[in-house]
């Protein structure tokens, strides 16, 4: 026989909850997962009244102040569902909306004594619903917790080196009344009042993912259409074609298996050819770069020519002509060492002509923007600076900023030269 197991899950409501809490608990619309026709079994067993006024009657008797809106908003009450396993209330888990009456008052009442016990004044509010696939409890439960602060010390307490003087205090603390211990706790309590009449706590630590209340409306609480939904006929077969199934299965699998092998020695074979592919690739590279340090097909052959001509002749002048040849050849790779530093270093010059000119492009604009507010500042300012500063602030203005300028320009003025008097010299005044 299955056992039968507790259901509690919990939300968190704002004031802005209270009201769809309140619509779907007393049944002001129609519910998807509900039976209208059984909603007239439901029952408010605490609390008398509307859920938003039950809330707040019980928090402003304790005076706790509430958050309203912005991102620490108050969670002014708890939603508990409470059920058990479908089996607890009827024989067919599958006959959705039915339960024996004696086990249900039997299980309410256990479960009533309980909240109260466990929560006291906090528990303002609890239906029954009975017009869904099982029945259940939604409990409100208002987070207060009380607690004890101090006063400010007073100066005869501070001079004696007193204690402060405490108060008690009440406020909605849903983190600490419902944090993970308290959660575990309630999942324990909850099963420890049902226990005795076959009822037990889910398996602790499980890896289960938690539900949410929606989550859990769709999972147990499924529409009372779904008994017209009948399993599929799934036709039984015989032993023999049981075997001849098997037998098929067995063969294609060998087949499978026989074509893996081909095509793991296809992908073998073509391996080993990539692998001789490459070190001929490489042959070939090698051999390329022979003939380009060679030169042309022209120059090998008129070096193959002058070459015959030096073994049928072999005077003294083609061998010294062959000795100045060979020893140019020698020095061919200091030639190229040295054209490989010359071109390191010119590129280093490029890079730092392009920073260079990054840098002067950024003085520039710094130069620019210094000019345009010197531009802006008054004139009797402007007649105290440099003269050269004066006259490239006016240059300036005068070029890219005429409209802004907060003061007339003075009109450039040509200094004549002084005259110097030439004298010449017949001497030549050279030194050698």
């Amino acid at each position: 026989m299955t056992t039968s197991r507790v259901v509690c899950r919990i939300a968190k409501l704002k004031m802005s909850g209270l009201s769809g809490a309140q619509k779907h608990n007393e049944r002001e619309f129609d519910a998807p997962n509900a039976d209208s026709n059984k909603s007239e079994l439901n029952q408010r067993l605490i609390g008398d009244g509307h859920l938003r006024d039950l809330v707040l009657n019980r928090i402003n008797s304790c005076g706790a102040k509430i958050i309203n809106s912005g991102q620490n908003a108050s969670n002014v009450a708890i939603e508990i569902v409470l059920s058990a396993s479908p089996q607890y209330f009827r024989d067919n888990p599958d006959d959705y909306g039915v339960f024996e009456k004696d086990k249900l008052d039997v299980w309410v009442s256990k479960n009533i004594d309980f909240l109260k016990l466990k929560y006291g004044d906090n528990l303002v509010c609890v239906d029954l619903h009975l017009d869904e696939a099982t029945p259940h409890l939604h409990v409100i439960v208002t987070p207060l917790i009380e607690k004890e602060r101090n006063r400010r010390r007073t100066k005869q307490q501070i001079a004696t080196n007193e204690k402060a003087d405490t108060y008690k205090i009440f406020s909605l603390d849903s983190k600490t009344m419902f944090n993970r211990t308290a959660l575990i706790d309630l999942q324990t309590d909850a099963a420890r009042a049902v226990e005795s009449i076959g009822i037990s706590r889910g398996v602790k630590g499980s890896k289960a993912d938690h539900q949410s209340l929606k989550q859990f409306y769709k999972t147990v609480d499924v529409d009372l259409a779904v008994n017209k939904i009948k399993p599929p006929n799934i036709p039984q077969l015989s032993t023999l074609q049981i075997l001849q199934a098997n037998h098929h299965i067995d063969s294609f699998n060998h087949r499978l298996n026989q074509w893996y092998e081909h095509l793991s020695g296809e992908v073998k074979d073509l391996v080993a050819l990539n692998e001789r592919l490459r070190e001929k690739n490489k042959a070939l590279e090698s051999s390329l770069d022979v003939y380009i340090k060679l030169g042309s097909p022209d120059e090998i052959s008129l070096m193959h020519h002058e070459y015959q001509q030096y073994q049928s002749c072999g005077t003294v002048y083609d061998v010294q002509y062959w000795k100045k040849f060979s020893d140019q050849m020698d020095e061919l790779p200091k030639l190229r060492h040295t054209i490989s530093r010359m071109e390191k270093t010119r590129d280093f010059n490029y890079d730092r002509i392009d920073e260079l000119e990054t840098e002067i492009k950024s003085l520039d604009i710094s130069n620019s923007r210094a000019m345009f507010f010197l531009s802006k500042m008054p004139k009797e300012i402007r007649d105290l600076m440099h003269r050269d500063l004066k006259q490239d602030l006016d240059d300036y203005c005068r070029s890219f900023a005429p409209h802004d300028r907060p003061y007339e320009l003075d009109e450039p003025t040509l200094e004549t030269p002084p005259e110097v008097e030439v004298t010449y010299d017949n001497s030549p005044d050279f030194d050698f």
